[in-house]
């Protein structure tokens, strides 16, 4: 069965851009191992992340980001897939030259919060995450190369 998961986590401090890249390169190889794919983005806060891959990948994949010191995981949510979204990038960086005006991290933040109040239907919650992240992915696949 293959999962989708988002999560957002916040930062403990502010990453140089050589450590981001080193970061989103050990991802990357880490990634391919698992046979997961995503994408990483950020705000000023916070680290906002989309994984794809399967249930036992992406369980071992998340012990080791809650364990990483430069965050906390504030919440997250998995859902089931029926194709991966991303499969091309083992991990990829969306920074806000890529994003360009779409607050994706803030609007993300603000629907896992949402699912965390319990205040809507989870399920519903999760169906919108998952259209998100597949129209932006397909926007995002369109003309762009890896970063």
């Amino acid at each position: 069965m293959t999962r989708g998961l988002v999560y957002y986590s916040k930062k403990k401090r502010e990453l140089p851009d050589d450590e981001l890249q080193e970061l989103v390169e050990f991802a990357s190889h880490r990634n391919q191992s698992l046979n997961v794919s995503g994408f990483l983005t950020l705000n000023k806060k916070y680290y906002v992340q989309y994984l794809e891959g399967s249930n036992t990948s992406l369980e071992s994949l998340m012990d080791s980001i809650r364990r990483d010191k430069r965050h906390e995981v504030v919440n997250e949510v998995t859902y089931e897939i029926e194709q991966k979204l991303c499969s091309q990038w083992t991990m990829r960086y969306l920074s806000d030259a890529n994003l360009g005006n779409i607050q994706f991290p803030d609007l993300m933040i603000n629907l896992l919060n949402l699912e965390k109040s319990k205040a809507f239907d989870t399920i519903e919650i999760h169906r919108l995450v998952q259209r998100l992240v597949k129209n932006w992915a397909k926007t995002w696949q369109l003309g762009q190369n890896e970063v």
